[in-house]
C-alpha cells in the first residue's frame, strides 16, 4: 500500500459530513481519522499526536471549532495545518468568522457544502507548507 499523501483529522458534529469527507479524501490518497466535536478532537491529539491537517467545522455543540483551535494551539502548538469549515461562511458574519479562525492559525474558512476540488487545492497548499516547514527545521 502506498504512503498516504498526508494524515488528516476531520472534526464535524455531522456524521454524514465526516463519513463523506473521509471517503472522498481516502480515495484521494489521504489517511483520515474523525472526531465528532472539539473535545473528542483534543483527546485524539493527545492520544495520537498532531495530524498534518485538521478539517475543522466551526459551529459545533459543546466545544466549537474556535475554542478547539485556541486550546489546541496552546497545548500542541502550530504542529498542524487547519482548514476551517462552516455552513455560515458567507457575508459579513462569515468574514468575521474567517478572521477569527485565521487569528488562531487556520489557513482559511471554506463554506459548506464543500467544493471538493477547492478543498484538494487547499490541502495541497497545506501539505507543501508542512514539507517546507519540516525542511527548515530538519
Amino acid at each position: 500500500m502506498p504512503e498516504p499523501r498526508g494524515r488528516l483529522l476531520i472534526v464535524d458534529d455531522d456524521e454524514q459530513v465526516r463519513e463523506t469527507l473521509s471517503d472522498l479524501l481516502q480515495e484521494a490518497g489521504f489517511a483520515c481519522a474523525t472526531a465528532r466535536d472539539g473535545l473528542e478532537a483534543v483527546q485524539r491529539l493527545r492520544q495520537t499526536g498532531a495530524p498534518d491537517v485538521i478539517l475543522l467545522d466551526v459551529n459545533m455543540p459543546g466545544m466549537d471549532g474556535v475554542e478547539f483551535l485556541r486550546l489546541a494551539r496552546e497545548q500542541v502548538g502550530p504542529a498542524f495545518g487547519v482548514i476551517a469549515m462552516s455552513g455560515a461562511a458567507g457575508g459579513a458574519a462569515g468574514r468575521r468568522l474567517k478572521q477569527q479562525v485565521q487569528n488562531y492559525g487556520a489557513l482559511t474558512l471554506i463554506e459548506k457544502p464543500i467544493d471538493v476540488p477547492r478543498l484538494l487545492q487547499l490541502l495541497a497548499i497545506q501539505m507543501d507548507h508542512r514539507k517546507t516547514r519540516d525542511g527548515l527545521r530538519g
